[in-house]
């Protein structure tokens, strides 16, 4: 299966800036369906993971230290600008910087995709020296046992929003080394819209556990990823793809604010999203050239 990499990053990213900050334009169904599945964007950067680092030899200490050294030195200078932007205490700086928010409120905690997909860099080379024939299907069923011990027992569900992908996970690596048909792409992303219409947007899916409607959005990932390798690579989506992290900081640090000031500068939610779009790439592209010559300082 070939995918477009940066084109999935790039729709991804897009994706989860309209779930956090659009503004209705029609009032429609169809388009408050399309915003509110946003949460698909990280499903589709999960798949990209997983689908990436599926067939390469990976040294586990020196992967985790690039991983660590690219992504949580970001986190760290984010979490510091939200604290001081938003007059956090010291308590909770602390405790987001250190990943204990995470653990206590899962999607609610700041920037909690950067614990969540650090953990996931943290098990996924370990899943993938795990040389046993079965071992997709033993992680799926034990997912799933673990899930439903710790709803049903503990209560906890707090990381279910990182848990629950684990399945598209698994589907980043199977589809790296066994191909669907291509004329299974489309159908796929149609069958995905029309079970995310039904139980990811009518109503929320969680049955077997909470929040499994995140496992239904596999179809429509998949779907997406196999249509993505028919299009040609394009030098601002490859920019802007490097640049995700920082469009996901920068919305949740700066995003509403934004809003409020061009929608009332301009008086369009069309005009407004526009203009909230094009600030939150282009500061997020600089910030991301910057952050690229200081980890080349560092390291």
């Amino acid at each position: 299966m070939k995918i477009n990499k940066h084109l999935l990053q790039f729709l991804a990213a897009l994706w989860i800036l309209a779930f956090h900050l659009w503004i209705s334009v029609t009032g429609t169904v169809g388009e408050a369906f399309l915003v509110r599945i946003g949460y698909v964007g990280v499903d589709l950067f999960f798949f990209v993971s997983a689908f990436s680092l599926a067939d390469k030899e990976l040294r586990y200490g020196e992967f985790l230290k690039n991983r660590f050294s690219l992504i949580y030195l970001k986190f760290l200078i984010f979490t510091a600008a939200a604290a001081l932007y938003k007059s956090w205490g010291l308590t909770k700086f602390l405790k987001t910087a250190f990943f204990i928010s995470f653990f206590e409120r899962g999607g609610g905690s700041f920037l909690w995709f950067a614990p969540a997909i650090l953990l996931f860099y943290v098990l996924y080379p370990l899943f993938l020296k795990w040389n046993w024939k079965y071992k997709v299907p033993a992680v799926l069923a034990l997912w799933l046992l673990l899930s439903i011990l710790l709803e049903g027992v503990f209560g906890y569900t707090k990381v279910f929003i990182f848990t629950n992908r684990i399945p598209v996970i698994l589907a980043g690596y199977v589809l790296k080394r066994h191909s669907i048909k291509k004329q299974l792409y489309l159908p796929s992303l149609a069958l995905g819209l029309v079970l995310l219409y039904f139980y990811g947007f009518t109503i929320k899916c969680n049955i077997p556990v909470r929040d499994s409607f995140y496992v239904l959005a596999i179809p429509v990932v998949v779907g997406l990823a196999g249509i993505s390798g028919y299009v040609k690579q394009c030098g601002f989506v490859t920019m802007t793809a490097g640049a995700t992290f920082e469009m996901y900081a920068v919305q949740m640090i700066w995003g509403a604010e934004l809003v409020r000031l061009f929608y009332r500068t301009t008086g369009s939610p069309l005009a407004a999203n526009l203009l909230v779009f094009l600030s939150v790439v282009g500061c997020s592209v600089v910030l991301s050239k910057v952050f690229s010559q200081v980890r080349k300082l560092l390291i």
